[in-house]
């Protein structure tokens, strides 16, 4: 059980992480806050 957890929560991480980088080549100003908060928000 405790693996399924390990290996969602690093699924989740690398869907954040993916989010970010398209946010910050999508946009002209980038901060990683904001960038990190929105995508949270969406996942």
């Amino acid at each position: 059980m405790f693996v399924i957890f390990k290996y969602s929560d690093h699924n989740l991480n690398r869907t954040i992480q993916a989010c970010m980088v398209a946010q910050k080549q999508t946009s002209e100003t980038f901060d990683i806050e904001k960038s990190k908060k929105f995508c949270k928000e969406k996942i």
